[in-house]
């Protein structure tokens, strides 16, 4: 079974290039045959909203650090939608990434470490993982158990039918409408919200600016400017790495809602 998980998401991060790939090839596509100067607009609008919400919110906060326990499974399932069409990858899937990255910061089994990686922290934050390469397999074996107990009925659901899942809104978008349609209000936002977690990659290697946090044995900053744009809720990204539940205004707002 650990071996079924692991080449398993394997696989579905290797497709992730694929999408990607397809992703700039019919937007550049559209942008050269079909330029409109709105659809670009919203297209970056809503790439902001669902990167902020989507990845941010619901994948970064609420399923891999769990800062709240959602009860209602129509709210996590609703959750869960928007953060596959942010980022194209299941909940569990990015959540178990995301904490082999806060358990290994900057070290050789960081899956997305510029200190270590370079230019590739960027494309291995999709690609890889679980690094074998890096990883004993006694610690992959490990780290599998904590990607099965994330995987609630709901998180399994998604993780499962992960490519029919991400087929309902373009699909919709192309036979209700039209091609361009599609690309303007769902390829391009979804493509453009990958790109917005390029400026958190880079602040681990102190790329973009920022202020270090005392003690601290790993590469990532605070207050870095270009992060109030892309990530206006995780721009004290070195406090993070030290109290990843820390209890800051978004946590406070998050807390209310779902613990009321």
């Amino acid at each position: 079974m650990d071996l079924y998980l692991y080449r398993q998401n394997w696989f579905r991060y290797k497709m992730i290039g694929v999408f990607q790939i397809v992703f700039l090839t019919l937007s550049v596509h559209q942008f050269i045959t079909n330029w409109n100067a709105t659809g670009f607009f919203l297209a970056f609008l809503i790439a902001h909203i669902w990167g902020t919400t989507g990845i941010a919110i619901i994948y970064h906060r609420i399923i891999a650090h769990r800062v709240v326990e959602v009860k209602n499974k129509f709210v996590l399932a609703l959750m869960c939608f928007i953060g596959v069409n942010s980022i194209c990858v299941g909940p569990a899937a990015w959540a178990f990434n995301h904490i082999q990255h806060h358990r290994y910061a900057d070290t050789d089994k960081d899956p997305h470490t510029p200190t270590k990686l370079g230019w590739k922290a960027f494309w291995y934050i999709f690609h890889q993982p679980l690094h074998p390469n890096r990883l004993s397999e006694r610690e992959s074996r490990r780290n599998l158990v904590l990607a099965k107990h994330l995987n609630n009925e709901v998180l399994f659901f998604f993780e499962t039918w992960l490519y029919p899942i991400l087929a309902i809104i373009p699909v919709t978008l192309w036979l209700t409408f039209d091609y361009s349609t599609m690309v303007y209000y769902w390829m391009w936002p979804c493509f453009l919200s990958m790109i917005g977690l390029l400026p958190s990659v880079l602040n681990h290697g102190g790329l973009l600016g920022g202020q270090k946090v005392t003690g601290q044995n790993h590469q990532a900053r605070d207050k870095y400017l270009v992060g109030y744009f892309f990530t206006p809720f995780d721009v004290n990204h070195a406090s993070h790495h030290e109290n990843p539940r820390e209890d800051d205004w978004l946590n406070r707002q998050l807390r209310k809602v779902f613990n009321a």
